[in-house]
Order: structure tokens, then C-alpha cells, then sequence
């Protein structure tokens, strides 16, 4: 790998003067890691023209006894019955072999020729005050830092030198300590993990790794050698880099591994590099920045200290300020995190005795401190537009940027990271995971704030710029989430209604069943749906969208499907039990899965559309009706039955369908590019929505929910609601037919069209007004008046036109409200668990009513109807419209008290993770237009 050389050094004019080297390198070639190596290689491997010394000596050296300088000779027992996996022979698996210390020699001596012979500025003999290397645990480091120092200083190298090396639990050059957030963060796209960028990738490959496995007899479930291509890409290079042949099978000499087969690892190789560095987005970044931080900050603090000459921050040996040239040896790993920190502009494989070199220069003129960073010799270039060409950097720009990711001293790292460690990693490489990062599941101890936003990809860009990427984000979110979760809920809506307009074609009499009867099924729907609901969201969370939301929906529609064939009133009972229990997760599903995807600003609008299909399913399902009961008689079935079956077998279809259109989270959507994701969640996180990460459950977020007076007020306005919508839907055709306003048939059921029409426009125009004006509870308020004035009419008048005129107004009164509900009930609740609970208690409650609404329009009230209408008009006075109002003044008294600081008790003495844990009952103000949200922002009293 190419490294800083005299012959193609560029240069620095002389109007700079350098004043401090800092160097990081992996180490030189070596033998593969045992766990690199094939269960049986067909050839030895051996190291005899080399030896490794260990041995112990008291120092000082003179009047004491004296060691004798032992090194490792390898050898195998005929008594020991266990061959050695891999390669026979006399080396170690690892270990730098004679070619690899003969390339550190002469990179020690590349080194030299440059910073010595010829800028002068290494002094001729080794100085442990003005030079130090440092190296990590792994002995191969330390076999390569005595070849690289003999290179540069000669003869003097003979002597006893100082390796400066950390304890392996704190080690920052290797880290073996665990960093949990890093490692969720890595564990959610890398190896090992379920990303789909990583597992097309793997799937590509197949062919390849089954080519490969024939050859190595690699079994094909050996997860290290499968979950990325770092074994293969180890085994092949360690052997061409030694002059060694390809591999050929055990079983089948003729069987062999070649020059194109390992080319193509190679390439692979390359390719996941830049994937797990740098093509997966800006979590990448994340992930260096916790596992690599503690030595980025050591290396800004060495350039600082450089600069202005302060006393270091560290105590021991080679870490004053008087040291100008340190040189770290490492690994491939080490190198990987510090380009990906940097943003290099093209990710590669670090190869063996790859460098990055860090040189900081003072100009003459004016005495300002400047940057200059080298990748394989030559200047590096980075994507980011902070650092650019990183040539002649101002020094503060650079540090800033490192002291912005991790803070000085590495202040942002340890509360991430816990002291376990490995002392035996099987891979000197960052690609290749630990034990912890194969974890999906890790130790607590990192907690990642709201303030801490994941880096912005569209950095550099102006705000126009900003701004129409953002709507074009938006517009793709909209097409690929909106139109598809609307027809799920047309379909679900129309399936739990659609019994009403079964009914005017005769449900009842061909089953022989009363009124009381009837009302019955629709009260068990009720039942099983809401007592479900609650845990609904919960299950959707935990099994994914594109899993949870496809299996109800195809339940259901086995459920509708069956309702038409039954016989009996025991056969309706069942069947309708069953559809509510299915149906239940999809209302309240979606409304969480909505909050997840969206700001609060852009909530209401998109909830209100996705409502609006509740409307539009019952205009369109009396349309459906009417068509579908021509069929009477066809195969011997009423037309009642076929509205089932085919509407059953209609919702099955789309459920199957919906395993490939509906997605999972922002941070896994497979319709998003990773750079698309990355805005998704920040400008979740810059909206200050706990959503946007990942939470575990916890039974705190249960009784937070249950605890919260907000969560019981708006099941309260829900109620009132949702019982009327039930009432209205459920009844409509009743109050238009025959036993009402006199309409039979086709006429009655197209009749119930337009209202419902009607209402679905005013649903989405109530939506974008309350995200625009944020007065949600106004919006209920003035909604709901409307609503009550159409079911006065209902009960003051017998004339069928002022009647058909108060379903109009019911139907606008009513409608709208649902969507604005929810979403202001889901604005005020912070926390992924906690709204899913207040969410499925809220809409589980309101839905429960929906047994109230099954029984108040009686056949024998016919065609008044006044105990229905007046029950209605009850629910919308007292619980829609009172809790509205009361909701809306108690939330403006409550930012009165947290304006006037009644509050702050909350957070005193607490640190910003126990606020943050907070949620929405933190105390600070910090915008008009907030929330009880992440950044202590008040209440919006109709938001």
C-alpha cells in the first residue's frame, strides 16, 4: 500500500514550517488469523527464517541478573492427538512473517528519508523526548514497531526502546471495550444483520460462496466465513502476498480456487469497506465515532497541545508536549474508523502498511497553525464540505470538527461505553465484528440524546436547497406510505360496516333473527375489538409493519369471507367476534406507524386523509352493495352473502399484496435510499420525537401512559366521537330506508353516498387547517357543533328533506373529528411505547362504545329514531364537545405554569438523560408552537 516516500512526498513551500507528525498505520503482512484459515489446509506454512523474541529483563540491564533472549520456535506433538485447524508448519496464525518485517524495515526507512533527510525534521538518533511509538495489544504490532524503528534509526534501534501501549481494557488504538451504542448502531446494517443493502449483497454472492465452500470445505453454516467476505478476503491475500498458490479442495486436487475466483473476493471485499464505511449513510459515521472517538480525541489533543504549547492532559511517559513525531501501529480496523471520521472521498480495504499522517505546520508570516493530512502519501480528500481538500486546513477547523463529534478529552464516549473486553480477538479487522457487535441485543450504557442528531448528509447546502430536497422527501414518503394505507382502511372500514347494507337486502329475515339479535353481532365486533386494541400496537413494534398489518388484514378477510356463509344467528356471532379481534390492530397501528414517519406539523393532514377513507367507504360501499346484490340467487346464495364473500375474498388479496407494499420503520425502509433514511430520522429527531430512535420496552412506558390524566381525557373525547361514527355508519341505511325516511333498495343505498362524501372532504380540509393554524381543539370544538346542530334536526323535524339535510351535517360534524383526535392525542404523548399504549387505550375505549352505538337505533323506534339520535346527540354535547373544551383549557393552564416556572422542580437536580427520560411532563419552554415533547417545549392547547 502506498505510504509517504521521498520520490512522490508533496512537498510544502517554505513560507511553512512543520511542528508536529502524527502517524497511524496498519501493520505489515502476515500470516491469516486461525479463525481465517480453512478447517484443512493442503499445504504447511513455515516461519523458520524468522523469529519472535519474548522473554522478560530487569532494567536498568547493569548489576542485576541478565534474561536470555528466548524466542518462539513452533512445533507439533506426535503425543497430541488434535491437529491444528488451518496450516501446519512452524508460524503462528498471526504473526508478521519475514517478507512483513522486511517491508516494516523499509517502511521505518521511507519515514526516515522523508521527515529526516529531507525536511529535517527528525533528529538523527532516536529521542525518546521528541519521538514515540506506540502500538496495541495484539503482538503483531510490536513485532512490526521493531522493524519500523530499526529502519529509521539504525544501529540505535539495537538498544532497549520504549513501546508506549495502554491497558487492553482502555486500549484506544485497538478498542476491546464494549461501546453499546456503536455496536446496536453497526449490528442494525453490518454484518450479521437484516439491512437490505447487506443482505442483497450477501444474496448476490451466493454463487460465489458456494464455489468458494467447495473448495475450503468452509461448511456453508460457518457464520464467520458467510456473514461477510473478511475470512475469504484474508485467507486468498495472505497467501498471494507471500508468493504462496491459491488453495485447491482436500477432497479434489483439481478443484482449486482461481486467479478470477479471488479477484472477485477482492472486489467484494472493496465493496463491503465502502458500504460499512461510508455507502450505508451517516450512521456509519455514528458507529466510528463511538467505537474510535477516545483516540480521535487523543489525537486532537495532541494537536492542540502542539499548537499552543500547552501541558498535556495526559500523565506518563511520551505524552508531553514535547513530543513532535508519534507513530501508531494498528490495524486495518483503526485505519477504516479514522477515513470514515474524515470522510474520505473513496473508501477502500486498508491494505497492509497503509497510513494516515497527520502534519501540522506553522506559517512563518503571521505564526497561525495549519493541517495537512495524508492518505497513502498523497493529500486526502474529503467528502465533507467542512474539511474538503485537506491541505493547509486551518488547525482550528479540523479540531473543531473532531472536538464536535466527540468533545474534548472524549467527554460524549464513556457514558456509551462499559469495560468489557476480549484479550483474544480472532480478526485484527474492524469489518469483521466482535463478539458484541454480532449481538443484536447489547448491555446498556449508551444513551443517545436528542441533541446529539445523526450527521447531516445535505451539510453545505443552502436552505432553499434544504428545502426543496425536504419536499421531495416528503412527496416520495406520501406516494409510497398514504395511498396504499388508505385502501387498507377503506377495506377494513367497509368490512365492518358493510353489514348495515346486508341487512337491507335481507340478512335478517334468511337467518331468522330479530332486531335484538342483530344489534347483538354488531355489539360483539365492539368487544373483541377493543379489548384487543390496547396491545395492538405493541405486537406491531415487535413483529415489524410489513409482517403485523399483511397477517390481520388476510384473518379478517377469511372472517369477512366466512360471514357469508353462515347460517345461523350462532355462525353471524362468531364470525363477527373474529373480525373484530383481527381487525383491531389496523386503526390504531397506522396512526402510530403514521407518528413514526412524520413531524407533528405534518401529521394531522396525512391522519386525517387516512381517515378520510372511513368516509369514502361508505359512499362507496353502498355503490358496492347495490352492484353486488344483483347477484341473488347466483349459486344458491342471497345477495347479502355475496356482499360478504366477495368483499372477504377482496381483502384477502390486498393482505397478500401488502407483505410487498407495506414497510417497515424509517431507519429499515427498503423503498428509501441509506441517504434518505438518515434525513428521515434526523428531521424525526430535529422535531424532537422519541420515535425517531430505538426504544426497548419497558413496563414504566405502560403506567406512564396509564398514569397520565391526558391519556384518560382523550379516550373521554374519543368516546364521544367514535360512538356517533359507529351509530352513523353502522345505521345509516336503516335511517334512509324503508323503516326511516322511506327509500327502498338500490335508491336507499345510494342515497348514503353523498353524505359520506361530504364528509370525507371536510375530514382532509380540517386536517390541513389544524396542522396549519395548530388549534386542534378549536377545530373539535367548531367540528362538533356542526355535528350536533345535524342531529338536532334529526330529532326536531319529520319532513325526510330536513332530516336527509341533519345527515349531511352529522356526518361533516363527526368525521373530521376522528383524524383530528388522534393526532392530537399522538402530538402531546412522547415516547414509542408510551403513544403506542395511550394510542391503543385511547382508541380502545372510544371503540368499546361502538357496543353503545350497536344498540340505540331499534327497530321498534323506527322511523323517528329519537332514542339513536337523541343517545348521539348526548355523546357529542357532553363527551366530543365538553372534553374538547376542557381539554383545551386545561392544556392552556398548563403552559401558563410552566411559563411561570411551577414546573421546574421536575428537572432540578436531574441530569439531561433523567430529563430526557422525562418525556412529556419535562417543564422548560422553549417554543410557541410545541408540544409536551423532547425539548421541554410547552403544550399546544389545539395541537
Amino acid at each position: 500500500m502506498p505510504h509517504v516516500r521521498r520520490n512522490e512526498y508533496p512537498t510544502v513551500n517554505s513560507s511553512y514550517e512543520l511542528e508536529y507528525v502524527e502517524i497511524i498505520h496498519r501493520h505489515h503482512k502476515r500470516t491469516p488469523y486461525a479463525a481465517n484459515t480453512f478447517p484443512v489446509e493442503t499445504y504447511p506454512w513455515y516461519c523458520d527464517d524468522e523469529t519472535l523474541f519474548f522473554y522478560g529483563a530487569p532494567f536498568p540491564t547493569h548489576d542485576t541478573n541478565r534474561s536470555a533472549n528466548t524466542y518462539w520456535s513452533v512445533y507439533t506433538s506426535s503425543a497430541n492427538p488434535l491437529a491444528p485447524r488451518g496450516f501446519n508448519g512452524t508460524c503462528q496464525f498471526p504473526q508478521i512473517t519475514r517478507g512483513g518485517l522486511d517491508d516494516s524495515w523499509q517502511h521505518g526507512a521511507d519515514l526516515y528519508g522523508v521527515y529526516h533527510d529531507l525536511l529535517g525534521f527528525l533528529p538523527e538518533k532516536f529521542d525518546p523526548n521528541f519521538v514515540s511509538f506506540r502500538v496495541t495489544n495484539n503482538v503483531i504490532t510490536s513485532q512490526v514497531a521493531s522493524m519500523v524503528m530499526s529502519g529509521m534509526f539504525g544501529d540505535q534501534a539495537q538498544q532497549n526502546l520504549p513501546l508506549l501501549i495502554q491497558p487492553a481494557s482502555i486500549d484506544s488504538l485497538e478498542p476491546a471495550y464494549t461501546c453499546p451504542v456503536a455496536n446496536k448502531n453497526f449490528s442494525a446494517y453490518g454484518p450479521g444483520s437484516n439491512d437490505p443493502g447487506w443482505t442483497a449483497h450477501l444474496k448476490a454472492a451466493s454463487n460465489l460462496y458456494a464455489k468458494l465452500d467447495a473448495i475450503s470445505g468452509v461448511p456453508s453454516t460457518d457464520s464467520g466465513f458467510h456473514m461477510s467476505f473478511d475470512h475469504y478476503f484474508d485467507n486468498l491475500s495472505a497467501r498471494l502476498c507471500h508468493a504462496k498458490s491459491l488453495p485447491c479442495s482436500a477432497s479434489n486436487p483439481s478443484l482449486c480456487v482461481t486467479q478470477v475466483m479471488a479477484d472477485q473476493v477482492f472486489r467484494l471485499g472493496q465493496y463491503e469497506y465502502s458500504y460499512l464505511y461510508r455507502d450505508a449513510g451517516a450512521r456509519t459515521l455514528e458507529y466510528s465515532v463511538g467505537k474510535y472517538g477516545i483516540w480521535i480525541a487523543e489525537l486532537a489533543q495532541n494537536l492542540r497541545d502542539a499548537a499552543h504549547a500547552t501541558d498535556a492532559s495526559s500523565l506518563g511517559k511520551g505524552t508531553s508536549s514535547s513530543i513532535k513525531f508519534r507513530h501508531n501501529i494498528a490495524h486495518d480496523g483503526s485505519i477504516s474508523h479514522i477515513l470514515n471520521i474524515l470522510q474520505v472521498e473513496i473508501m477502500v480495504w486498508p491494505g497492509m502498511g497503509s497510513e494516515v499522517v497527520f502534519e501540522l505546520y506553522k506559517r512563518k508570516v503571521d505564526q497561525q497553525y495549519y493541517v495537512r493530512v495524508l492518505w497513502g502519501g498523497q493529500v486526502l480528500r474529503s467528502s465533507n464540505p467542512t474539511l474538503g481538500v485537506l491541505d493547509m486546513l486551518r488547525d482550528e477547523i479540523l479540531v473543531g470538527y473532531l472536538d464536535g463529534l466527540v468533545s474534548q478529552r472524549a467527554e460524549k464516549i464513556p457514558s456509551n461505553t462499559t469495560m468489557r473486553f476480549s484479550e483474544k480477538p480472532d480478526s485484527d479487522s474492524g469489518h469483521s465484528p466482535s463478539d458484541d457487535e454480532k449481538k443484536l441485543a447489547v448491555s446498556p450504557g449508551g444513551y443517545q440524546t436528542h441533541d446529539d442528531l445523526p450527521p447531516d448528509p445535505d451539510a453545505g447546502l443552502s436552505a432553499e436547497e434544504k428545502a426543496k430536497i425536504d419536499r421531495r422527501l416528503l412527496w416520495k414518503l406520501d406516494l409510497r406510505l398514504i395511498p396504499w394505507l388508505c385502501l387498507l382502511y377503506l377495506i377494513s372500514f367497509l368490512d365492518r360496516t358493510n353489514i348495515g347494507n346486508a341487512r337491507l337486502v335481507g340478512l335478517e329475515d334468511d337467518l331468522n333473527i330479530t332486531g335484538g339479535q342483530y344489534n347483538a353481532a354488531l355489539s360483539l365486533f365492539f368487544v373483541s375489538y377493543s379489548l384487543a386494541e390496547p396491545l395492538t400496537n405493541v405486537l406491531l413494534k415487535r413483529l415489524r409493519p410489513s409482517i403485523f398489518i399483511p397477517v390481520i388484514m388476510v384473518w379478517w378477510g377469511i372472517c369477512m369471507t366466512t360471514m357469508g356463509l353462515v347460517h345461523n344467528f350462532q355462525g353471524l356471532m362468531a364470525a363477527r367476534f373474529w373480525l373484530g379481534l383481527a381487525e383491531a390492530g389496523l386503526f390504531p397501528g397506522i396512526n402510530y406507524y403514521l407518528s413514526c414517519w412524520y413531524k407533528r406539523n405534518e401529521f394531522g393532514i396525512r391522519a386525517a386523509i387516512f381517515f378520510s377513507a372511513a368516509a369514502v367507504s361508505g359512499s362507496f360501499g353502498g355503490l358496492l352493495a347495490a352492484a353486488i346484490a344483483q347477484m341473488d340467487g347466483v349459486g344458491g346464495k342471497p345477495g347479502w352473502a355475496w356482499i360478504f364473500i366477495l368483499e372477504g375474498i377482496a381483502t384477502v388479496l390486498i393482505g397478500i399484496v401488502s407483505f410487498w407494499m407495506v414497510f417497515d420503520f424509517p431507519d429499515e425502509a427498503t423503498f428509501l435510499s441509506s441517504v434518505d433514511r438518515e434525513r428521515v430520522i434526523r428531521r424525526l429527531k430535529e422535531d424532537k420525537q422519541s420515535s425517531a430512535e430505538h426504544e426497548e420496552f419497558k413496563s414504566s412506558y405502560l403506567w406512564a401512559s396509564i398514569k397520565d390524566w391526558k391519556t384518560w381525557l382523550y379516550a373521554v373525547i374519543y368516546m364521544g366521537n367514535v360512538s356517533p361514527v359507529y351509530a352513523f355508519s353502522l345505521f345509516l341505511p336503516t335511517i334512509i330506508g324503508p323503516n326511516g325516511l322511506g327509500f327502498e333498495g338500490t335508491r336507499a343505498q345510494l342515497l348514503s353516498v353523498p353524505p359520506y362524501a361530504a364528509a370525507a372532504c371536510l375530514t382532509v380540509l380540517m386536517g390541513y387547517i389544524a396542522d396549519r393554524t395548530q388549534q386542534r381543539g378549536v377545530c373539535n370544538i367548531g367540528c362538533t357543533i356542526i355535528g350536533a346542530v345535524g342531529f338536532a334536526m334529526l330529532l326536531g323535524s319529520k319532513q325526510p328533506s330536513v332530516q336527509y339535510a341533519g345527515t349531511f351535517l352529522g356526518a361533516l360534524g363527526i368525521y373530521p373529528c376522528i383524524a383530528n383526535t388522534i393526532t392530537w392525542a399522538s402530538n402531546n404523548t412522547e415516547g414509542v411505547y408510551k403513544r403506542g399504549v395511550t394510542l391503543g387505550i385511547v382508541i380502545g375505549w372510544g371503540n368499546l362504545n361502538g357496543v353503545v352505538s350497536s344498540n340505540i337505533y331499534r327497530r321498534q323506534d323506527a322511523p323517528t329514531y329519537y332514542v339513536g339520535h337523541g343517545v348521539v346527540f348526548a355523546y357529542l354535547v357532553l363527551f366530543l364537545l365538553g372534553g374538547s373544551t376542557l381539554m383545551y383549557f386545561l392544556l392552556r393552564r398548563e403552559n401558563a405554569n410552566r411559563r411561570a416556572g411551577k414546573r421546574d422542580n421536575l428537572v432540578v437536580g436531574k441530569s439531561e438523560q433523567e430529563v430526557e427520560a422525562l418525556g412529556d411532563v419535562r417543564s422548560k419552554l422553549a417554543n410557541r408552537n410545541g408540544d409536551l415533547s423532547p425539548t421541554n417545549e410547552e403544550i399546544k392547547q389545539g395541537r
